[in-house]
């Protein structure tokens, strides 16, 4: 792939020297000669000096036909500018990196569905490191596009294994994967003072509404518009309340919301994919999983303690594949020379 990267911040360097190890033809652009020049002797890439955001500049850059325009100026404006005019260019994917939050909504509003949040990635990162406790277990199916993902939590870890049940790895996994995902839900809304939780209200999903044990109805606005699309259902986290003359007198207000005058529910923005992840762990094919999930384990553990894969020496996806690849041939090796029978030694 021929790809144009836009700046060369110390991201942009390191996002440039890993896609030429990986076999990638790069175009670096900045408007800093100096910088250009200095790392003309370190980066085996095509080098242009120049306004990234202008049209003239790109289309250099584009040449006979590019891949993919990266923009990782330090800039969330020269990102986004840059991205708009690249896609009128004719590059197939534009990238931008984008570090306040407030601009990804405009972005996508400009038609940037992809883009780079090096903030929120590093987050999830540390997330994921502090979940070493929990095992990931991969079954493939044979002869279809079907997999099952399980995840084991001991007890004392559970108030700690966060990352896998939220809702952005649920979504990934169900969705985006077609993964079935076995994994326990991250789930703040079960109470345990004895008052009634969120599992105890019914979800009308035809209606957009909670209905209480009491029998009334919860919704997110009770506004009318002459226009109904207004009022439809969106992808988005929403509150539903009670009406305040529902909660006064119920003879339920006591195990409800003894504290407060209405009660609430939060709704997440993915809630449908967190209830189908509960309803994959509720299943009777739960423990199956979880079964599948032990052999995998026997095997990763078999790697690290005896072959001594405590870590990859390679870098880049290639690099891990190829060295993952031969440990797990190594370890085939000796389970065939195990189920070979020796015969009596000759001399």
């Amino acid at each position: 792939m021929q790809i144009c990267i836009l700046g060369a911040s110390g991201f942009g360097i390191s996002t440039a020297l890993q896609l030429i190890a990986d076999g990638h033809d790069v175009v670096l652009i900045d408007r800093d000669r100096k910088r250009l020049d200095d790392l003309s002797e370190e980066l085996d890439c095509g080098l242009i000096v120049g306004d990234g955001t202008l049209p003239s500049t790109l289309r250099d850059a584009f040449g006979d036909g590019s891949d993919a325009l990266v923009a990782l100026t330090n800039h969330d404006e020269v990102n986004i500018l840059a991205a708009i005019v690249a896609n009128s260019i004719g590059f197939d994917r534009v990238i931008p990196q984008i570090v306040r939050s407030e601009l990804l909504a405009i972005a996508e509003e400009l038609g940037l569905s992809e883009t780079i949040t090096p903030h929120e990635s590093v987050a999830k990162s540390i997330a994921a490191a502090l979940e070493q406790h929990s095992q990931v277990d991969a079954t493939v199916f044979p002869r279809s596009e079907l997999r099952i993902v399980s995840v084991h939590v001991s007890g004392s870890m559970k108030a700690e294994a966060t990352a896998y049940g939220s809702s952005d790895n649920l979504v990934w996994l169900a969705l985006k994967r077609k993964i079935l995902p076995f994994i326990p839900v991250f789930d703040k809304g079960e109470r345990t003072d004895g008052t009634y939780s969120r599992s105890d209200f019914t979800w009308d999903d035809e209606n957009d509404r909670y209905i209480c044990p009491g029998g009334k109805e919860m919704k997110h606005t009770r506004r009318t518009y002459s226009d109904p699309a207004r009022n439809a259902p969106e992808w988005k986290a929403r509150k539903y309340r009670a009406l305040k003359s529902d909660c006064i007198d119920c003879p339920l207000k006591a195990k409800c919301c003894p504290s407060t005058e209405t009660r609430a529910i939060h709704r997440e923005k993915y809630e449908i994919v967190r209830e189908f992840a509960r309803q994959c762990t509720a299943s009777e094919f739960n423990q199956t999983a979880q079964n599948r999930r032990k052999k995998v384990e026997m095997l990763f553990a078999h790697l690290k303690r005896i072959l001594g894969l405590g870590r990859l020496r390679l870098r880049g996806p290639c690099g891990v594949q190829d060295e993952f690849t031969l440990a797990a041939t190594a370890q085939n090796l000796r389970k065939l020379a195990k189920l070979k029978p020796m015969g009596p030694a000759t001399g």
